[in-house]
């Protein structure tokens, strides 16, 4: 992992989103990290990273068209038929309407599979809300996260899951969910697109951040929303392909 000064470890420890080192790291991967969770031996959390999409990406996309019917199941999900969340938009720049493009992101999956747990989302449009953490409140926030994740980091989603395994999944028990506050974001208009410029849709990139929260992992069939890159302008990943919808159903 690449070395952090002070002050990105400081920050760090603010966000609750600690170098691997300082954990422990089970696994940690470019776009994934395991962690220990210190004084909890029954918990382990997981960092999924959303990077902006470089010129590393190799894979031809089939765009505009949701396509693909690959998926990834991290042996996580939850055992409870419903959960709570709230969105703080402030910080967004797409003001109260970023709350209702998070719920969309949410209710895409469930669309797909309506066994999934129902996600139900409060809004608050004036505080910027909790930092991450194993706390008593699941949240969506916007923060600045390129000195602890990288610069070219959109999006992380970090959840906890318990070691105990029911029917041969463990069980999530919390989850929060950040943008980085330093791209763009925008609600942008409905159809699908593989992108333009200009500024990174909310719901986009929600959708595939709430296929984490969820349980599904990354996959790098580009045609899939839980594909872990996303370029400006996108939309495609808002619409679930036949390897996303396959996933959720496999989960729940």
């Amino acid at each position: 992992m690449r070395a952090k000064s002070f002050a990105a470890l400081a920050l760090g420890t603010a966000l609750g989103a600690w170098p691997a080192a300082a954990f422990g790291a089970t696994e940690h991967r470019d776009d994934r990290i395991e962690q220990e969770v210190p004084g909890r031996p029954d918990l382990v959390r997981v960092t999924h990273i959303f990077r902006k999409r470089d010129a590393r990406t190799r894979t031809p996309c089939l765009c505009p068209t949701a396509q693909g019917t690959r998926y990834t199941l991290e042996r996580v999900r939850w055992q409870s038929s419903a959960f709570n969340y709230t969105v703080y938009t402030a910080g967004s720049g797409a003001g109260p309407a970023a709350g209702q493009a998070v719920r969309d992101s949410f209710d895409a999956w469930r669309a797909a599979e309506p066994a999934a747990p129902l996600a139900s989302a409060s809004q608050n449009d004036a505080s910027p809300g909790p930092e991450i953490a194993f706390d008593g409140e699941q949240a969506v926030i916007w923060r600045s996260l390129s000195n602890v994740y990288g610069t070219n980091t959109l999006a992380v989603t970090v959840y906890w899951y318990s070691r105990a395994k029911v029917n041969g999944f463990s069980p999530i028990v919390h989850f929060d969910m950040a943008f980085n506050t330093d791209f763009p974001w925008a609600v942008l208009g409905a159809g699908e697109s593989c992108g333009g410029g200009g500024a990174y849709d909310i719901r986009d990139v929600g959708t595939h951040e709430a296929g984490h929260a969820y349980g599904l992992g990354h996959d790098s069939d580009c045609n899939l929303t839980m594909n872990p890159t996303a370029g400006p302008g996108e939309t495609i990943k808002s619409t679930l392909a036949p390897g996303d919808a396959s996933g959720i159903q496999a989960l729940y």
